[in-house]
């Protein structure tokens, strides 16, 4: 089995403060060297509308491709030109929005995180930056999912701008 996973998710004293943990079982989702099943571990904390705070190990927020739920992909498995062009699952923490100001078509992430990748540490301090912003003009949509998978009447678009910075990186290709 190359790919098998278990998902625990939920929310904790109210809606708005949500946990995810998923293991990776599958053969082909462990990295050399890589002991921890561990693939996200997080905790969100979603009270304000303008500034989501989450905690834990997840996918780097740096492009769509890369952060679509594995439920939510149109094939089976991301296209391999992801794992090149992308930054993978990280520690740390990201700042967020999904409708900043109330507009409905302005989103951002900020984040900072270990820059070595998935269950690791580095022996010497270093930081992952991450920030990015994203428009949506013709208004917001869940962009979770790859494609129009509801079939919606009305059209969606998303435009986006990220940058990243891994300060004294031990990894050769960082998070990868």
């Amino acid at each position: 089995i190359r790919t098998l996973r278990l998902i625990f998710s939920g929310h904790v004293y109210s809606r708005r403060t949500q946990y995810v943990l998923q293991l990776a079982l599958g053969a082909q989702d462990f990295e050399a060297n890589m002991v921890s099943p561990v693939y996200d571990a997080w905790v969100a904390f979603n009270h304000l509308r303008d500034l989501r705070v989450r905690v834990g190990q997840f996918f780097v927020p740096f492009d769509r491709a890369r952060t679509n739920a594995e439920w939510g992909l149109n094939m089976v498995d991301r296209p391999l030109l992801i794992g090149e062009a992308t930054l993978d699952r990280d520690v740390g923490v990201e700042l967020s929005s999904d409708d900043l100001g109330g507009l409905g078509w302005l989103a951002y992430r900020l984040g900072v995180f270990g820059g070595e990748g998935k269950n690791r540490l580095a022996s010497e301090a270093g930081f992952l930056y991450v920030a990015r912003l994203q428009v949506n003009p013709l208004g917001a949509f869940d962009d979770s999912v790859e494609g129009d998978q509801e079939r919606l009447p009305r059209p969606r678009l998303a435009v986006g701008i990220a940058g990243a910075y891994n300060q004294n990186a031990q990894r050769q290709r960082s998070t990868q």
